[in-house]
């Protein structure tokens, strides 16, 4: 643990002030899964000599990484506090002490192996038949979207087609590497990471667009810290980004929405990197004044899951159990259309809310 990581154990541990938002409390109510309490624990392993317990374990995994802590944290910008940091260093820990749950090395041996967390085989995949060809933008997808959520990997190839791009997928996508060093797994996450790397740099892209939350916090962030620099050679952007040059750029003229909608924020994109207002000005562009924020957002929204992988020792299956506050909210401003940022955000909420939600890629497509 660096001095950063401590500071945050010693002033998270006395801090209810974040507690209310943390998404694995609201989905266990236990004080173990809040932030004061993990901080807690973590206290009596670094400086009471405590050994790592399953039950302390399954608290540090049952985490979100969801950064929701960090919106409403007093203390952040004065003393560094950063509980997502601060998980992640204990994560990487339980993994070198080899330590880690059944389910996350499974996982491990997933993403590994298949590309995927759930073990789907890659000829189940978007990208199997894709005849792969060097083109100046090269669209990734991310595993989610192309294992599970094809019909925004649909979208996204609809939206390079309408503008005459000349762009490509690529054939079997590779995983980011993100689960992995989410899990905690460094060295696999790297290996992954360079492999990846070394395939997009054969691509001879100059341009790297994402539909994936956690894919484009890995390009931004992890890959420059693990040595594999893609920027500025090729730029890295979210496909909102992308879309909305062309907008500014009078290169595309988008549809009017005529009915009321609105966005639920990413961790990934908003939380962790500031990409907040481009899904809202494409958005806005085509629903005009129909376009109206929820409560809590930006900074200040609630947790969609898209960190979610294990919960008490299992796969993440409390999607509903959530996002029902944010439903609950949908609900009361008898909104029909929800626009979201993540596949896994899309699945979340359709478990409980009967109306029309939309990843902003296919939302994008159906504008144009």
């Amino acid at each position: 643990m660096n001095n950063n990581n401590m500071n945050t154990i010693e002033a998270c541990r006395y801090c209810f002030m974040c507690r209310h938002v943390c998404g694995s409390s609201l989905i266990s109510c236990k004080e173990s899964d809040t932030p004061r309490g993990r901080a807690i624990l973590l206290y009596s392993i670094y400086r009471g000599g405590k050994k790592y317990t399953p039950d302390i374990i399954e608290s540090i995994y049952n985490c979100l990484l969801c950064g929701c802590c960090l919106g409403w944290c007093e203390g952040r910008e004065e003393g560094g506090y950063n509980m997502p940091d601060l998980i992640q260093a204990a994560r990487f820990d339980i993994v070198n002490k080899g330590l880690e749950p059944p389910i996350v090395k499974k996982m491990k041996e997933f993403l590994v192996n298949h590309d995927n967390l759930y073990g789907i085989n890659i000829n189940e995949a978007f990208t199997y038949n894709i005849k792969e060809s060097k083109s100046q933008v090269l669209v990734y997808l991310g595993s989610e979207v192309n294992f599970k959520n094809k019909e925004i990997a649909h979208a996204a190839n609809g939206i390079f087609k309408k503008l005459g791009i000349d762009f490509s997928f690529m054939k079997n996508e590779l995983n980011s590497g993100k689960e992995l060093l989410i899990l905690g797994f460094k060295q696999e996450a790297k290996r992954k990471m360079n492999d990846l790397f070394n395939r997009i740099k054969k691509s001879k892209c100059r341009l790297l667009v994402t539909t994936d939350p956690l894919a484009y916090d890995a390009f931004k962030n992890d890959y420059p810290e693990m040595g594999f620099n893609l920027e500025p050679d090729i730029q890295v952007q979210h496909i909102s980004q992308f879309v909305l040059n062309y907008i500014k750029e009078k290169k595309i003229v988008i549809k009017k929405f005529n009915e009321k909608v609105t966005l639920v924020d990413s961790e990934y994109l908003g939380t962790f990197n500031g990409v907040f207002e481009e899904p809202r000005e494409i958005i806005t562009t085509s629903a005009g004044s129909n376009f109206i924020e929820m409560i809590w957002n930006r900074e200040k929204s609630l947790a969609t899951g898209e960190a979610a992988f294990v919960f008490n020792g299992s796969y993440f299956q409390q999607g509903k159990k959530l996002i029902e506050y944010i439903c609950a909210e949908l609900h009361n401003m008898k909104i029909k259309n929800v626009i979201v940022l993540s596949a896994k955000a899309k699945r979340y909420i359709k478990e409980c809310f009967t109306f029309n939600v939309y990843d902003i890629t296919e939302f994008i497509s159906n504008m144009l």
